[in-house]
């Protein structure tokens, strides 16, 4: 894949992206940190092109009309934005937790992941 190619497809999501989230300033930061990850740390199987094409158009979608795609990419904006705060400092930072606690608050994001994986696969996104 050349580089215009992927500069190309690069801004064209980041444009739907902002788009799609009406520019507020921390889904905005969200959406370009999970853009700007999926290019720099590419998945093993490849996207392609009509995975691309699909996304923008979801995005775009997110954006004409406030609908179901508008409030799941919001909402995976939104808990991007927590799972951040939460790395630099979990909730209950200095308090003991019982093993059985910790263990929910460590995989409490797992099935966000599995969710968005179960999305793309089905659509034809790269979310």
């Amino acid at each position: 894949m050349n580089v215009s190619k992927v500069k190309h497809d690069y801004r064209a999501l980041l444009k739907a992206g902002y788009a799609a989230v009406q520019y507020e300033r921390h889904h905005k930061l969200q959406i370009h940190q999970r853009i700007r990850h999926r290019f720099e740390h590419p998945p093993s199987p490849v996207v392609n092109d009509t995975q691309i094409n699909n996304t923008i158009e979801f995005l775009n979608t997110a954006a004409k009309r406030r609908g179901l795609e508008h409030d799941i990419v919001r909402n995976i904006c939104s808990l991007d934005r927590y799972r951040a705060q939460y790395d630099i400092r979990p909730p209950l930072y200095n308090r003991k937790l019982t093993p059985d606690i910790r263990h929910l608050h460590d995989t409490s994001h797992d099935e966000l992941d599995e969710l968005i994986k179960l999305l793309n696969n089905e659509l034809e996104l790269c979310l």
